[in-house]
């Protein structure tokens, strides 16, 4: 591996009701399949602008009651300089903001599919940033006590149209009733799991989702009003 690239591994499973059924139409796997790269690569572009650029890689095998897909992703810096400095943001770290991979509780709202379930398509009313906390938005959404504090990039992600249409795309094995479940994860780490219900909400968001302006700084914790 040379000096200036990262390699970070990620499986991904398609679970089916027929546990007897180990198949998956072609039709339906070959966009999802390619909306992960889609996701991963315009999520780097938005993150790291020319700083780096990545492949993702696929091979895939077969297990009890689902589609099992092995990734692996490959970032490459262009200025060997960004790799000592760490002056981007590094593979693993970009793709736990996505929530491909998922640690302590930061599939709640702490990345883009944790964030995008839990909003579930509401409208956002505000958005500020917080002074006291760099790289820290506070969020709030239609409805009472709707108030979360997200990190800037998983929002930036969030609203990114390219990102948003890739999840869709990446989630479209499940939105026929033919998938019961999607799960994330690595060897290292829990798989993180999605069922029907969940990716309705993800996907509402998904529509929903769009430019949005940041209010005046906010020097603590809010209190909207």
């Amino acid at each position: 591996m040379a000096d200036d690239e990262t390699r970070q591994a990620f499986q991904v499973q398609y679970v089916g009701e027929n546990p007897d059924d180990h198949t998956m139409d072609v039709e339906e796997l070959g966009p999802a399949l390619i909306a992960f790269g889609k996701m991963i690569r315009a999520a780097n572009d938005e993150l790291n602008q020319d700083k780096a650029r990545v492949r993702v890689l696929v091979a895939s095998d077969f297990e009890h009651r689902c589609f099992h897909i092995n990734f692996e992703v490959v970032q490459i810096l262009k200025d060997i300089t960004d790799f000592l400095q760490s002056n981007h943001v590094e593979l693993a770290e970009l793709l736990k903001r996505l929530g491909i991979i998922v640690t302590g509780t930061a599939g709640i709202v702490g990345s883009v599919f944790g964030y995008l379930k839990w909003k579930r398509g509401r409208k956002i009313d505000k958005v500020a940033e917080i002074k006291d906390s760099p790289g820290t938005l506070v969020l709030k959404i239609e409805g009472d006590n709707n108030t979360i504090q997200i990190s800037k990039d998983v929002f930036q992600l969030a609203q990114n149209r390219e990102v948003l249409d890739a999840v869709e795309e990446a989630l479209a094995p499940l939105q026929n009733g033919r998938g019961k479940t999607i799960k994330f994860g690595t060897d290292e780490v829990r798989m993180v799991e999605y069922r029907q219900r969940d990716v309705e909400d993800i996907i509402a968001s998904c529509e929903d989702g769009g430019p949005i302006e940041l209010a005046p700084v906010v020097w603590t914790a809010p209190r909207w009003i």
